[in-house]
């Protein structure tokens, strides 16, 4: 099968599952999971279209690398969803547990087929290093999303409709890192373990000929 076979076929199975436990409980209290899913494709589908003979400023390379760049906190952020395991009418807990696991298995398996992506369309432009640790800067980007998505309830949109209650909420927090010791906390801890599992990644998956 093609890789969009292959990414259809991971995405239908936690879309079934989930379908599954509203036709049990008769509620539509994980309905939720489809929007989340539909988020986390947005990253691997906006680097999709990156020319990779193109210039890093051409219009169509900053759109694809501004939305996956903005985006690409929801992929991952789909682990932290596990915080509403077995809420609402009871389904069986195995239902449950299938449900949680196949959305976070394939949120992180998105974010990191997109960031593959980008880190080698940036090796045809730029030394390793420097790619390397903006690779690194992406990851603790990402933790840093997560913990505005899942605290404080921030969406990715908001930096285009609220872009004034963004800065705000980044800029304090960055200017007086002392007083939110929990957004640091959440920044590094996911950060870090995403990027880990991202050198793990790297490591099975050759590098793509094309960007």
């Amino acid at each position: 099968m093609t890789r969009t076979r292959w990414w259809a076929l991971s995405l239908a199975i936690p879309m079934i599952l989930v379908a599954l436990r509203m036709g049990w409980t008769h509620s539509l209290t994980y309905a939720f999971y489809y929007w989340n899913l539909f988020l986390a494709t947005i990253p691997l589908m906006a680097v999709r279209r990156l020319d990779p003979e193109a210039s890093l400023w051409s219009y169509r390379n900053l759109v694809g690398l501004g939305m996956w760049f903005f985006f690409l906190p929801n992929a991952p952020y789909l682990i932290t969803d596990m915080v509403h395991f077995q809420e609402g009418p009871k389904a069986p807990v195995y239902l449950d547990e299938a449900i949680v696991y196949a959305c976070a298995f394939n949120g992180v398996l998105l974010g990191y087929a997109s960031v593959r992506r980008v880190e080698d369309w940036m090796l045809k432009r730029y030394r390793e290093r420097p790619v390397r640790f903006a690779i690194l800067v992406v990851f603790l980007a990402c933790g840093f999303g997560i913990y505005l998505g899942r605290y404080l309830r921030l969406n990715s949109w908001y930096i285009v409709t609220q872009p004034l209650r963004v800065g705000r909420v980044v800029g304090v927090r960055v200017l007086c890192p002392l007083e939110y010791k929990q957004t640091w906390a959440v920044t590094l801890l996911f950060g870090a373990l995403l990027w880990l599992g991202y050198l793990a990644f790297r490591s099975q998956v050759p590098r793509r000929n094309t960007a």
